[in-house]
């Protein structure tokens, strides 16, 4: 059996109306541009999933171990639920020069290595769902973060990182400028795709600014769970809400169609400032800890 290989060039970005963008449905190798896909063995552990490089199989471990790289069980298992599913991010995270280069800088990582591989697995997350922060990025969009949320059942992705990864994760996460914390996540365990359980697992979330509109949490439209308890809305619409309820299109961004939202969230330096006032202020919600928070996270 053969599988098809991709590029993250086969997955598009979002802009700000699509986030938290498109994302595979299948477990994945990330190398370079490179996704190969993983096939998971049913009942044996993850390091013997099976990739199709080189014209070859090869499991998960062996090929990690092939190219001198940590294996699965030297890396850190962390939670990701946003735009770090779709393919395209997390390349530029994590193998863009453009955006590498401004992290390595920032975290005092020496560049002596080359293509960056990121093993990523399918999973759910149970009692826990996603959520709009009372913050706007300067896309333009409301990023999410992970809350509790009894009986829902979150389709996610654990990817595994190794030491020098985490550093530029946790530059690019914000954790130098106190905005998603790095938490070990409470659960009773993480359901994976090989039928096995993953206890220990760490997710950057904020729960310090939490958007609650009308005594509610509201989720991502465009992303899909079993049993979800809050209100959902695509960001058009979320974000249309909050500027015409509150009054604050004509006062702050001077516009009166959604269309302009975007651009005027990312082009006017004046506006952003004034928008993240109102939503900090206004709309901003302090949420229950969803674990505890780590110092940085020492590996193999």
């Amino acid at each position: 059996m053969k599988i098809k290989n991709q590029s993250v060039h086969d997955y598009k970005s979002f802009d700000p109306f699509e986030y938290p963008g498109e994302k595979p449905r299948f477990s994945f190798l990330l190398e370079g541009s490179m996704i190969y896909p993983i096939v998971i063995q049913q009942n044996r552990p993850l390091k013997a999933s099976r990739i199709w490089v080189e014209e070859t199989w090869k499991e998960l471990d062996d090929y990690l171990k092939l190219k001198s790289l940590p294996q699965l069980s030297e890396r850190c298992p962390i939670i990701v639920y946003g735009s770090l599913r779709n393919p395209v991010k997390l390349y530029e995270r994590f193998n863009s020069n453009e955006s590498k280069n401004e992290y390595i800088r920032r975290a005092k990582i020496k560049k002596t290595y080359g293509i960056d591989i990121i093993p990523a697995f399918q999973c759910l997350l149970k009692e826990y769902d996603v959520a709009y922060m009372a913050h706007a990025s300067k896309r333009g969009y409301l990023p999410i973060t992970l809350v509790y949320s009894p009986g829902t059942l979150l389709p996610s992705q654990v990817i595994f990182l190794e030491e020098r990864q985490m550093k530029i994760m946790d530059i690019s996460e914000g954790r130098d400028r106190d905005f998603y914390k790095l938490i070990i996540l409470k659960t009773d365990g993480v359901m994976l795709e090989n039928g096995g359980i993953l206890k220990d697992v760490y997710v950057y979330a904020n729960t310090n600014r939490v958007l609650r509109v009308d005594e509610q949490f509201v989720r991502p439209k465009n992303v899909f769970v079993e049993n979800p308890q809050f209100q959902s809305k695509t960001q058009q619409e979320i974000l249309s809400y909050i500027l015409l309820k509150y009054k604050i299109i004509q006062e702050i961004a001077g516009s009166k169609t959604p269309q302009g939202l975007s651009k005027s969230f990312s082009d006017e330096q004046v506006v952003l400032p004034k928008i993240n006032q109102f939503l900090h202020g206004q709309l901003s919600t302090v949420v229950e800890a969803l674990g505890d928070e780590i110092p940085f996270i020492k590996l193999p």
